[in-house]
């Protein structure tokens, strides 16, 4: 197959308005934004629906057009490029196969469409077929072949055309968990191994986490995050983006102070040292404490005197995993310990020790 350099893409002041019809003014699908995605990697756009994502790779594929700012890829402004001449594929939700044709004639279409020779295209298909674990397969339909095997058709079909930006909508979507789980990592390592830069849009937050190399947090049409997956998850910037990404403790607090690249916090009578170079939090500022459930720390009272005290309000267990519900004086927490056959489960009613380490904690403003 053809070789292609993997391609930028930069976003400039991209907006998208659509004009509504009942007259109840336009609707701000995507509003002013700028983003970088770099060559070879894979980035993610996550959020709920509704939130733009969706409308973002449209414009980039070429299916919608911007309402304002410019498009480029691979150095070239592409803004006003047909989507057929932007050499970009697109995997769809749905596959999109045609269901009259053999997987073969599905797998060729694109490389018939650009001309090639029937030895050209044979050595192609046959080739994407072995790299997706189709090879056999060429003469079936889409009928006689499972939901999965049907999502790597559609994955074959556009990687044969070597495209320089691979799109993806939601594609596993349409699979049961198990099949989803196996397919990311498919799609990931074919990504790797073809170096093609890549956008893909999800709103499940775990594939995400699992297949990105830097995720795009969005909200209402605007971005509330980009970083990789550990700083989006380790690092969260806002309550939203904490709490769309995974589950997180809010604990309100009150900025005390600032040593170094620390900030000083009071929440529920003790001090915590949170690492940030947030320069917006003043003293005397309220904000919000972030800290993961696994970060918790779970035990016996009697253990640390000198610690916060909750009582359990609600056990949960999930065999690997154990899930406490928690009251510390008004305040609910939230705490996963780990293999919990390793140490005493607590009971609900029971008064425990709760060990919050400002190490873990992330600082946002109120």
């Amino acid at each position: 197959m053809q070789e292609h350099k993997a391609a930028s893409i930069k976003l400039e002041n991209i907006s998208k308005t659509f004009r509504d019809r009942s007259g109840d003014g336009d609707v701000h699908a995507v509003r002013p934004l700028d983003l970088e995605i770099q060559p070879g990697k894979l980035t993610t756009l996550l959020g709920p629906s509704g939130c733009g994502k969706t409308t973002l790779l449209r414009m980039v594929a070429g299916f919608e057009e911007p309402t304002t700012g410019k498009i480029i890829i691979g150095g070239e402004d592409q803004t006003k490029v047909l989507a057929n001449k932007r050499n970009i594929g697109f995997v769809f939700q749905n596959y999109a196969l045609f269901p009259h044709m053999t997987i073969f004639q599905n797998v060729s279409y694109g490389l018939k469409l650009q001309g090639k020779s029937s030895a050209e295209i044979k050595e192609a298909v046959k080739d994407v077929l072995d790299m997706v674990g189709l090879t056999g397969m060429e003469r079936r339909f889409p009928n006689q072949i499972s939901g999965g095997e049907q999502q790597r058709v559609a994955l074959a079909r556009v990687i044969v055309t070597r495209p320089r930006v691979l799109l993806f909508d939601e594609p596993l979507s349409n699979l049961d968990a198990k099949r989803r789980i196996q397919m990311r990592v498919e799609i990931k390592e074919l990504q790797k191994m073809l170096s093609i830069t890549s956008l893909y849009v999800t709103h499940d937050q775990e594939e995400a986490l699992a297949i990105s190399d830097q995720i795009v947090v969005m909200n209402k049409g605007t971005i509330e995050q980009v970083g990789t997956p550990q700083e989006i998850y380790s690092s969260p910037q806002s309550v939203y983006v904490a709490k769309f990404v995974g589950n997180t403790n809010v604990l309100s607090a009150r900025v005390k102070g600032r040593d170094q690249d620390r900030i000083e916090a009071e929440s529920g009578g003790k001090i915590f040292r949170v690492k940030s170079n947030s320069q917006t939090l003043k003293n005397g500022s309220e904000a919000f404490l972030l800290i993961r459930p696994e970060a918790v720390g779970v035990k016996k009272a009697a253990d640390d005197p000198e610690a916060l005290k909750a009582k359990v309000k609600f056990v949960t267990y999930l065999g690997e995993k154990v899930e406490y519900d928690l009251d510390a004086n008004g305040q609910e927490l939230k705490a996963v310990v780990h293999d919990p056959q390793k140490g005493a489960m607590f009971e609900p009613g029971e008064e425990v020790a709760v060990d919050l380490s400002g190490d873990r904690m992330s600082i946002v403003a109120h």
